[in-house]
Parts: C-alpha cells; structure tokens; sequence
C-alpha cells in the first residue's frame, strides 16, 4: 500500500517488477520474523503468536530461501526491463543487482547464522555491513542514472 500512495503522491509510475519486489521482500522480512517467533517459542516455550505452531523452522528456512531467491530474479527483471531503462535512461541498472544480492545473502546470514532477526527496522540501524551495502546501492544507481556511468 505505501508503495501505491508514494507513486500517487509524486506521480511516478510504477513498474510491475517493483511492485512485485517489494512483496517478495516484505514476504521475506515476514518469514524472517515468524523464524525468530519460532526459536524463541523452541528456546523458551514463549508464543509470540497464536499460530506459531502452525510453522517450523524448517518450513520458514526454506520458505525464506525461495522468496530470497525470488526477490533477486525479480529485482533483476526489474533492472532490465525496457520500461524501466527508456524511464531512468540507462540499460546498466542490472550492475545494482549486485549490491541487492549482497544484501539479500547479509540478512539471511543474520537469520540462520545470529538468529536475530525479529526487528528488520533495528538490524537495519545497526548493521554496518548493510548501512554499507545500501549505501553503494543508492550511489551506483544514481551514479548510472544521473552521471550515465
């Protein structure tokens, strides 16, 4: 929904690639939190949600894995579509895909490997690695589409 009012807003037009990268990743955000709702009710018996058993960690580690892999080929078809290109000038904006994956490979290593994923907003404003990767992010697509690197 926020992505629809920010496009009315300023009247951007939306590609359906974006839109479709932005579910997959609040899906992959989501899984990632119902992962921890389930280590903690496997560590200390604590439900966070009435439907926690309704999940296991294997299911949610594989479920997280798919949307992971998903997000990256739609940000890529993203990043190639013609749309896309003719709007923001340039047919390079797949080399952001590489700071997408990277960010992408950061959180699932803060899921599976720190089992600390509940709060993505706290992550975000604290994990270094991936402020960085946000950061090169945002200075390669606008170093492609204002500087025509």
């Amino acid at each position: 929904m926020r992505l629809w009012i920010g496009a009315i807003c300023f009247y951007i037009p939306l590609s359906h690639w974006i839109v479709i990268v932005t579910f997959l990743l609040a899906l992959f955000l989501a899984l990632a939190k119902r992962r921890d709702d389930c280590i903690l009710l496997e560590k200390s018996g604590q439900k966070m949600r009435q439907n926690i058993e309704s999940y296991n960690r294997t299911f949610l580690d594989v479920a997280m894995s798919v949307s992971a892999s998903l997000v990256m080929v739609a940000y890529i078809f993203y990043s190639i579509d013609e749309v896309v290109e003719q709007r923001f000038g340039t047919d390079k904006l797949y080399f952001t895909s590489l700071f997408v994956l990277l960010g992408i490979f950061r959180y699932l290593q803060i899921t599976f490997v720190q089992e600390r994923s509940s709060n993505p907003s706290k992550i975000l404003l604290t994990d270094r690695f991936l402020q960085i990767t946000i950061l090169l992010w945002l200075v390669c697509f606008v170093g492609l589409v204002y500087f025509k690197l």
